[in-house]
């Protein structure tokens, strides 16, 4: 009988120390999962739509977003007139959902790049990117 108890109330232990790395496996599938678009109309405007959402146990989320032109062979930022040319945007809920237009100088292919980080029992970083062909008309 006392091993029997024994036995159950190490798999509660064990059970309960694991369990909350599920639900950062949660918020991480939802993070790759939902993300970030980009197009780019005509007049050069880019839209970059953002949507990421965590798991139960994530209480806050933020997201580093920069925009990014290839040029010879490298992705140069965008100059967008904003503190190190990036837009940093923090909600204290499970999720964030945004729309950022910024104006793209010339033809090109660019690109959107969102570093989010899910704050909840443990924290984690992703970077999730979108691009599009801006044809300069």
């Amino acid at each position: 009988m006392k091993r029997t108890i024994s036995l159950i109330l190490s798999l509660l232990l064990v059970f309960s120390i694991v369990c909350p790395c599920f639900a950062v496996t949660d918020a991480e599938d939802r993070a790759i999962n939902n993300g970030v678009s980009l197009k780019i109309s005509s007049g050069g405007v880019a839209t970059a739509k953002l949507n990421f959402s965590g798991g139960d146990d994530v209480y806050k989320i933020s997201a580093t977003v920069y925009f990014e032109r290839y040029t010879n062979g490298f992705w140069t930022r965008v100059y967008i007139k904003v503190v190190d040319n990036q837009i940093v945007i923090t909600e204290n809920a499970s999720s964030l959902s945004r729309t950022l237009r910024v104006t793209v100088p010339n033809a090109g292919t660019y690109r959107v790049v969102a570093v989010i980080t899910c704050y909840g029992d443990t924290t984690k970083t992703y970077t999730k990117t979108a691009s599009a062909y801006y044809n300069g008309t």
